[in-house]
């Protein structure tokens, strides 16, 4: 009869350990998850022109002779091949996509495209 409190026992406490422990990851996991949630939120899809310098690694003015290179082939030689530097420009604001710039930062490397100022060359 002692021998069968003494399991009982023991399962009641496996049991409401179980119980505990499960309730402790459940409850980290949400926060965590909540966590992940307000990070994401203040991620912007549209940087500035400062931000799009310092993800480039280089200075804003390397990031304007970029543009004005791509748009003097532009216009001198017709279409521009491949694909130009992404962005749009609210009144004298430029605005660049995260997503757009990374996709032509691939592009101008397999292209090997040489930037000199405000002129653009393929090696």
């Amino acid at each position: 009869m002692k021998n069968r409190f003494t399991i009982l026992g023991a399962a009641l406490i496996l049991g409401l350990s179980f119980v505990a422990g499960c309730l402790l990851i459940s409850k980290e996991r949400t926060t965590g998850l909540e966590q992940a949630a307000v990070s994401q939120s203040t991620v912007h899809p549209l940087l500035t022109l400062a931000e799009t310098a310092e993800l480039l690694r280089i200075s804003e003015d390397q990031v304007i002779n970029i543009i004005k290179a791509e748009n003097a082939i532009l216009s001198n030689n017709g279409p521009f091949e491949g694909m130009k530097l992404p962005y749009i420009k609210v009144d004298d604001k430029f605005l660049f996509s995260v997503l757009e710039i990374q996709n032509w930062v691939q592009q101008a490397t397999l292209e090997k495209r040489v930037y000199m100022g405000t002129k653009i060359t393929n090696r």
